[in-house]
């Protein structure tokens, strides 16, 4: 019971750390390309530099999943695999389909549609990692393009109890968990 109300009270945090405490802080833009490192230079010490250079949190496959949920100006909440996408009231001003698919793959991938929807208020997208090798920095959510180029970094919370990255969702695309 203990367990749960701490999970709940981080989740609680980090839900008002997103919706009332990022403002409108500028997005960290995409890194540069990672420099190329050979393989014939110490393959021993380069081994544990993958996932800096790896943009992506590296996880074990989820199942394809797909859902969709109509969600109108009351709000609701979409929930796909281990994904959870909140939308508050009057972020959008009449019905919509949405639908979220859990992409399989290495990574945790999340794409939503129709592409482009817009939101008129901060709409919250939770992205578990427990299926992810995570040890080590701070997670956050990244928006990618098809090619999995990160276009950008969502505004993010990671609760490293939860194993749960939260991120300020604007329109919608695709979405990974990333360093």
């Amino acid at each position: 019971m203990r367990l749960i109300r701490k999970s709940l009270l981080a989740f609680a945090a980090a839900a008002a750390f997103l919706v009332t405490g990022c403002g409108d802080a500028p997005v960290a833009p995409a890194p540069a390309a990672a420099p190329t490192i050979t393989h014939s230079v110490a393959p021993d010490l380069l081994s544990g530099l993958t996932s800096v250079l790896e943009p992506f949190v590296s996880c074990q496959a989820l199942p394809l999943t797909s859902v969709t949920k109509l969600i109108g100006k009351d709000g609701g909440v979409l929930v796909a695999g281990p994904f959870a996408l909140t939308v508050p009231p009057g972020a959008l001003t009449g019905n919509v389909a949405i639908t979220a698919k859990v992409v399989p793959g290495t990574i945790n991938r999340v794409h939503f549609e129709p592409a482009g929807l817009q939101f008129n208020k901060r709409t919250i997208l939770a992205m578990s990692y427990a299926n992810c090798d995570a040890a080590g920095g701070s997670k956050r959510i990244a928006y990618v393009d098809d090619s999995l180029s990160v276009l950008e970094y969502l505004p993010s919370y990671d609760s490293r109890l939860l194993k749960t990255v939260f991120g300020v969702v604007e329109h919608f695309s695709d979405y990974v968990v990333a360093w």
